[in-house]
Order: structure tokens, then C-alpha cells, then sequence
């Protein structure tokens, strides 16, 4: 018995199950070609990926059969990013079409649908909907939208059902259809974790796999399913979870409650570079970034204790270091002579990732964030709102990794902030206060600006800072410091002033002893 359709809120029919192409491959028309002959009739194309042109074109199911999801990830404008995907595709209209990513603002996301209903009216996409949109994100979007979602894509799983449940009945109130992918996040990125033993246990009643329990259990949840496996074996296994009997209302408890043990934080905001700044919960051993471990990445990462999975294409931009980096992990891997190896590449699991040593998850976050931001995101970082911390890890992981445009705009939009009249005064010297249970601070330190300064040869920006220096200088303040940052960085103008006042300093104070 096939994957039932679904009857989204447009009165279009949506197969209930979904093959992703979101990884690079240059096999990839192959993995579809495949998943097609196995009985898969939905393909999920990602822009980000481009590898729309080979995804569908090698098929041999007529168009009349085959439904096809595209995304919007901010490539070019919406119309023309739609336009490139037909003719990638060759189509003449796509069957569902999502924004990959909310923007940072709802007046930017009401924006951008506009340029979605358009494209329905126009009729080159029969149906619209949406990806990673949090509740607050979604129920923003409902209320401004003349046609409403029909779809919102998530992350989703035992281990975060119960953060996704309130979105989930919302969604249904609207008759917006969840397609969840993450669904087998339990066994691949947690194994053996809390809710194995009843996964386990429900599989042994079916004669199951643990991924097809996973996957009726998403099912019993009333959600459609998105899956990318490249193995002709998980596609048969994954397909054939219709043919199961559902799990009882008993084992759906159980796995919900296995669950709540281990729950994957989701975030509140897609724009870490509000002042809002990011909170995280603390969960033992690696875990995956709520926002950037992406499903369609391909290249998997570990910052401290945190999971990152992103496009390789975006991290080498700009010929940064991580292109090199890449070169010689694959050289290592193709070097090795052990052919009963069964471990993945060096970046290509949650089990292999590639570590990065020396930097934190914020920082590299912050650099994830400027890769992936649309233009018009981009320009909240000249803004007051502007959470200038997270500018200082840009720039200094973006010098690390040579991202010379990045790092050169980052430290232009610190020029920006702080060029402002009375930017510097609130500026603490070395010490910063820092949000509650955030381990981002509020604000950089006046030692951080000029060491960076300093150190990427910025000029405007070093005499900026060197400004609120002497001004330090001149109120008797922090001289000690200021004479350590002059004599680091042969800041003379500084180092001069730092120690007169110091001597002067002195010298009252001796005068008052001798009094």
C-alpha cells in the first residue's frame, strides 16, 4: 500500500512522503532516477544546493504523476530565483514552492509572501508554503497573508516534539500541512539515546526497523515526511513503512515521553544579531545547532560542543581557508588503505565531523550567519540594534579564515556603530556585563575594538576607538590598561599620554602623603 496524498488548504494533493536532494552529488539525477523506480513521486529540490538541474530532468515519470517542491533561499529575487527554477527543472509550473529561511523581521517575511502569492496568482506555482518558520514567525505570517501557507517544513523529532506541539496544532487550526525532516535525527545523531528502548521495543512487536518506527511514529503525529537516503536498501525501507500496522496509542506515548528526556532546543529568532541575544540549554555530549545544522548541508562540523552541518559551496567562498582545509580532508580520506573502514569521511557525519579548533560556537555562528544572511538582513548590522559581540566574532573568526569581503564589511559596520555620537561612552575598557544565562556578552569590550582594529589594519575603526582612549586617559581611568594596549599594539599616541597621566597621578599622590 503506497504513502497516502494529502489535500493541502488549496485543494491541491501533496504525496504524504518526500525524496530530498539536498546534498551535493554529482550522482544526483542517479539517486533520483532510483528513488522514482522505487515509488517515490515527490522530489524535494533545494536552490541552495543547485542541483535543481539534475534532479529532475533524467526522470521518466510523466509530469502529470510527479510532484515537485522548490525553495526560494534567497538567490536572486523571488521572481526571477522562480523563473531560473522552471527552467532548471523544465517545467512550466512547480507544485510547491517554500521560502527556505525566515528572514530577521515580519515586515521583510510579509515582503517576500507578497512575491509568493504572486507567483500562485500568476500560476507559475500551483501551491505556496514555508520552511524553519518558528510559531511567532508563522502566526506573524497568517495574519498579513491573503493566500495562507500551506505548508511549513520543520525539524522534527521525539526529541523535539514537544517544543514543535503548540506549532503543530496551530498549523492544523490553519490547515497548514507540517512536513517534518529531521525525523530520524534519534537514531543518527543521538544512538542508543532515551528514547531508544522503546523504539526498540515497538520494533520488535513489528518486526521493524528502529528508522521505520521513527517514521510511523512522525506519521501518527499527522505530518508528512521528508527523507533523503542514497542507498537503494533505506529507500525499500523507508517506503514500506505504509504497509506497517500503526503503532499503538501505548508506543506513541512511551517514545513521547522518551523524548522529553533529551530535548533539542529549538530558536526563538532566525537573526542571531538582534540584541535579543542567543540563549541555548545544555545537553550532554555534541549537539546539533538549532539553526545551522541544516538537513540539505553536506559538510558536518563540531565547534566546541556543537554540531553544525552547512553547504561546503558556502564555506568556501571568497577563497577562504576552509577550501584548503576541504582539500585536505579528502586527500586524507582517498589516502586511506583500511578497506573494511566503515566510518564515514571526515565531514560527512555527526560521528566524523570536522573539529575547529580555537573557536567557539558563537563565533562560528556569527560567520554562518553573514554566509547564509539575505542582503537586506545584512543591513541590521549598521543598525542600533545591532548586537555588536556578535560583530566582534565575525571579525575575528572571519580573519582567521581569511573571509576578506565578510571581515572587511564587519568591521566597517563597527565603524558604523561606534562612529555614532556617544556610541563609545557606554564602551566598558575590559569588562563587559553579559545577558542572563547567555554565553554571549551584551557588548564588546574598548580592548577587543582596538585589538581587532589593530590587528585586520583598520584605521577608521583604530582611531575611533583611540578616541575614547584618550578620553579614558584624560579622566585619570583604566592608565594601566591603556599603557598594556599602547605598548601591545605601539600605539604611541596613547602610550604618551597614558604615562604622563600616570606620573602626573603620581606625583599628586606623593604630594598628598607629604601633607
Amino acid at each position: 500500500m503506497p504513502f497516502e496524498t494529502i489535500t493541502l488548504n488549496d485543494g491541491n494533493e501533496m504525496p504524504s512522503i518526500a525524496f530530498g536532494t539536498g546534498w551535493e552529488d554529482q550522482d544526483v539525477a542517479n539517486h533520483v532516477g532510483q528513488a522514482i523506480e522505487t515509488g517515490y513521486c515527490h522530489i524535494d529540490t533545494s536552490q541552495w544546493s543547485a542541483n535543481e538541474r539534475e534532479a529532475i530532468r533524467e526522470s521518466a515519470l510523466e509530469r502529470a504523476n510527479l510532484f515537485v517542491t522548490a525553495k526560494w533561499s534567497g538567490i536572486n529575487s523571488i521572481p526571477n530565483a522562480a523563473q531560473s527554477s522552471l527552467e532548471k527543472l523544465g517545467l512550466k509550473n512547480i507544485d510547491l514552492y517554500l521560502i527556505h529561511f525566515p528572514s530577521s523581521g515580519s515586515a521583510i517575511n510579509e515582503a517576500n509572501w507578497r512575491e509568493f502569492e504572486k507567483l500562485k496568482v500568476d500560476g507559475l506555482v500551483r501551491s505556496i508554503g514555508v520552511s524553519r518558520f518558528k510559531l511567532p514567525q508563522l502566526q506573524e505570517l497568517v495574519k498579513v497573508a491573503k493566500i495562507v501557507p500551506a505548508v511549513n517544513q520543520i525539524s522534527f523529532n521525539p526529541y523535539n516534539y514537544i517544543l514543535n506541539k503548540k506549532l503543530l496544532e496551530i498549523s492544523a487550526q490553519h490547515g497548514i500541512v507540517t512536513v517534518a525532516y529531521d525525523c530520524l535525527t534519534s537514531i543518527t545523531a543521538h544512538p542508543g539515546g532515551a528514547v531508544a528502548k522503546a523504539v526498540l521495543a515497538a520494533a520488535r512487536r513489528l518486526n521493524a526497523t528502529p528508522a521505520q518506527v521513527l517514521l510511523s511514529w512522525a506519521r501518527s503525529k499527522g505530518v508528512a515526511i521528508l527523507i533523503a537516503p542514497r542507498k537503494k536498501e533505506h529507500l525499500k525501507e523507508y517506503l514500506a513503512v505504509a504497509d506497517l500496522p500503526p503503532l499503538t496509542m501505548e508506543e506513541v506515548a512511551a517514545i513521547d515521553k522518551a523524548g522529553e528526556k533529551n530535548v533539542l532546543p529549538l530558536m526563538a529568532m532566525s537573526n542571531s544579531f538582534l540584541n535579543d541575544g542567543m540563549f541555548s540549554l545544555t545537553i550532554a555530549g555534541p549537539s546539533r545547532d538549532p539553526l545551522y545544522y541544516i538537513n540539505d548541508g553536506n559538510s558536518v562540523l563540531l565547534v566546541e560542543n556543537t554540531l553544525f552541518k552547512v553547504h561546503r559551496s558556502v564555506l568556501t567562498k571568497d577563497k577562504s581557508a576552509f577550501e584548503t582545509m576541504f582539500q585536505l580532508s579528502s586527500e586524507t580520506d582517498s589516502s586511506r588503505s583500511d578497506s573494511s573502514m566503515t566510518v564515514a569521511p571526515e565531514g560527512e557525519s555527526d560521528d566524523n565531523p570536522i573539529r575547529l579548533q580555537g573557536d567557539t560556537a558563537d563565533e562560528f555562528r556569527a560567520l554562518l550567519w553573514a554566509l547564509y544572511a539575505l542582503p537586506h538582513e545584512l543591513m541590521i548590522a549598521t543598525s542600533p540594534d545591532a548586537n555588536c559581540m556578535q560583530l566582534v566574532h565575525l571579525v575575528r573568526i572571519t580573519h582567521k579564515y581569511q573571509f576578506r569581503s565578510i571581515m572587511t564589511w564587519a568591521l566597517g559596520a563597527l565603524h558604523v556603530y561606534y562612529g555614532r555620537p556617544g556610541a563609545f561612552d557606554t564602551l566598558p575598557p575590559s569588562t563587559a556585563p553579559t545577558l542572563p544565562h547567555s554565553t554571549v556578552p551584551e557588548y564588546p569590550t574598548l580592548v577587543q575594538i582596538t585589538e581587532l582594529a589593530a590587528l585586520c589594519e583598520r584605521p577608521d575603526l583604530l582611531e575611533t576607538a583611540l578616541t575614547r582612549w584618550k578620553r579614558l586617559i584624560g579622566e585619570g581611568k583604566d592608565l594601566a590598561l591603556a599603557i598594556t594596549i599602547g605598548e601591545r599594539f605601539n600605539l604611541r599616541s596613547i602610550l604618551g599620554l597614558a604615562y604622563h597621566a600616570m606620573m602626573l597621578k603620581g606625583k599628586a599622590h606623593g604630594t598628598r602623603i607629604l601633607r
